[in-house]
């Protein structure tokens, strides 16, 4: 696992390291079930909140029987779903499904990091519970410009912390092979950093793009 279920078998650095490593996670699926969640102005809300809830339900029965899901797989999914909702706005279901289950993601990094299981899945449910009401309601509140972009960075986001644990993997092993000739200040490069990277370079791509138009 790249983030302890518990976040208190680490300290000093690593607990900070783990630390930030959450933080990244979270940000990224609660910002995804927000978005996925939103972007349903269009379409049945009653198939819509039966997608949702089983999304949902999937996360927390996983949680529940310890079936816990790698949060770069999961960031995977968030990049994967994203993608598909920019080439084709039309597939509502992914989308719906998405805001479930990665609502249910943030809950479960929110135990992680020491919160009460029912107070972590309550923020939940409520975070993907308000975006779906108000996305079905009113367009007006996730425009389709906005939205748009909003995945666009979900796409960005999702890459680099899917690819995160394997770059510090090398980065890691690289430090360990010189440790024995050559003393290094380098450190292990953390999770934060790798998202802030890929944001920035998709936020200048997304600048560009709007440029363009």
């Amino acid at each position: 696992m790249f983030i302890n279920r518990n976040l208190s078998d680490g300290n000093g650095l690593q607990g900070m390291m783990q630390a930030m490593a959450l933080f990244s996670f979270w940000t990224l699926f609660a910002l995804g079930a927000v978005v996925f969640a939103a972007g349903t102005s269009v379409g049945p809300p009653a198939v819509g909140s039966v997608t949702v809830a089983i999304g949902l339900a999937l996360g927390v029965a996983l949680f529940a029987f310890d079936w816990t899901v790698s949060p770069a797989a999961a960031a995977g999914l968030v990049a994967l779903i994203a993608a598909a909702s920019l080439f084709r706005p039309g597939l509502r279901v992914p989308r719906w499904f998405g805001a479930g289950f990665t609502s249910a993601q943030s809950a479960a990094l929110l135990v992680a990091a020491g919160a009460p299981v029912g107070v972590a899945f309550a923020i939940a449910v409520m975070l993907v519970l308000v975006a779906f009401v108000l996305g079905t309601r009113s367009a007006e509140f996730a425009p389709a410009r906005l939205h748009e972009e909003a995945l666009v960075l979900l796409v960005g986001g999702g890459l680099v912390l899917a690819a995160a644990p394997e770059a510090m993997a090398g980065w890691n092993s690289a430090l360990a092979l010189n440790a024995s000739t050559t003393q290094s200040a380098a450190g292990p490069i953390p999770g934060w950093l790798w998202a802030c990277l890929g944001i920035a370079a998709l936020g200048g791509a997304l600048s560009r793009w709007r440029r363009n138009d």
